[in-house]
């Protein structure tokens, strides 16, 4: 596995890079003499970390810290220092690590046109099916409460 060195100003630079007013306000088109300007919101969020894990070489020799044994206290365990290898027994352990994520919502267009700007929003099909199956269980609730009382 090949060790690649973690560099968080990469990942602040793909973050801008992908970030853009261009996320936002998409490449506008024209066609018959329409000009369409594609707008989106954008979320993003980045993050990373990284460590390292110095180990003492388990030659039978030295001995490793328990994490059961009162302060100052070290246990040694021979038969499994003899089974480390020896490219394992003065192990360094470094790792890092980041992450990205973008999330992009479509709101609706501009159109340019001879009468002027004009805003067409993009309607969200399956939120508007939701919120009708929100609405509808709960009208359906409060009608079965409704009936309930009554009785």
């Amino acid at each position: 596995m090949k060790n690649i060195p973690f560099d968080p100003a990469t990942v602040a630079r793909v973050a801008s890079d992908t970030l853009t007013i261009r996320r936002v306000f998409g490449e506008p088109y024209t066609a018959n003499g329409v000009t369409i300007i594609p707008v989106a919101k954008v979320w993003g969020g980045a993050g990373g970390g990284g460590g390292q894990d110095e180990r003492p070489a388990r030659d039978g020799t030295d001995s490793v810290e328990s994490a059961g044994a009162p302060d100052g206290a070290v246990e040694t365990d021979p038969d499994e220092a003899a089974d480390v290898p020896d490219d394992v027994a003065s192990h360094r352990a470094f790792g890092g690590g980041s992450g990205f994520g973008v999330r992009v919502h479509a709101l609706g267009v501009y159109v340019v046109d001879d009468s002027g700007v004009h805003w067409r929003p993009a309607i969200d099909v399956n939120r508007a099916i939701l919120g009708c199956q929100i609405l509808g269980s709960f009208a359906a609730i409060c009608v079965a409460r409704s009936l309930l009382r009554r009785r």
